[in-house]
């Protein structure tokens, strides 16, 4: 039996230390965009917010949010991620 693979979103707010996590079945920008949109309602976000993630798959869905919810996401690469990437290269 093949299980289709599932990926864990995970959001924290650094400030107060809430968590707000999902388990989605894919990766695409309608999942992706409704998860980050459900994520930051639960948090105090201003009018700014900054974000870290795996690099990939999202910057269409943080347009979306941006968009959507009126405030700018600014967005880096966890260095948890740079490294796995550069390993698996070598």
């Amino acid at each position: 039996m093949k299980v289709d693979p599932q990926h864990r979103f995970l959001l924290k707010d650094q400030i107060t230390g809430s968590f707000y996590e999902d388990i989605l079945d894919e990766l695409g920008e309608d999942s992706t965009t409704s998860f980050i949109i459900d994520a930051l309602k639960r948090f105090d976000t201003g009018s700014s917010i900054s974000t870290t993630g795996d690099g990939y798959h999202y910057s269409n869905a943080f347009t979306n949010v941006s968009g959507r919810l009126g405030i700018r996401l600014k967005r880096q690469r966890c260095l948890f991620h740079i490294v796995k990437r550069i390993t698996k290269s070598i």
